[in-house]
């Protein structure tokens, strides 16, 4: 539900390495970022069927107050969190390092 969603966004956001990963990206205001729960099927015995999992999708818009903004436009590459959305608890966060790729 709609509280749930809000409640993983939530603490995705105060993750203290969330947090920092996305200063290293030059974002430092949290209401532009979106953290959108994905629920995530089962694929290997540390997932058990009986767990619901949430992958979210990340994005950052520009503008906090443009409501013609697409949010889904800028993801946030490299950075991927898996959360028990049981227990509201991260179980695991991918946070890869910034990379500017110069051509």
């Amino acid at each position: 539900d709609a509280v749930e969603y809000a409640v993983c966004e939530a603490i995705v956001k105060d993750y203290p390495p969330f947090l920092e990963a996305m200063r290293q990206r030059g974002v430092d205001n949290m209401d532009l970022v979106m953290v959108d729960p994905w629920c995530v099927g089962y694929h290997s015995k540390a997932d058990l069927p009986c767990k619901r999992l949430a992958k979210p999708l990340i994005c950052c818009r520009t503008e906090s107050d443009c409501p013609m903004e697409n949010g889904y436009a800028q993801p946030i590459k490299g950075m991927y969190v898996l959360v028990d959305m049981q227990n509201m608890v991260i179980l695991e966060a991918n946070l890869f390092p910034f990379l500017l790729l110069i051509h």
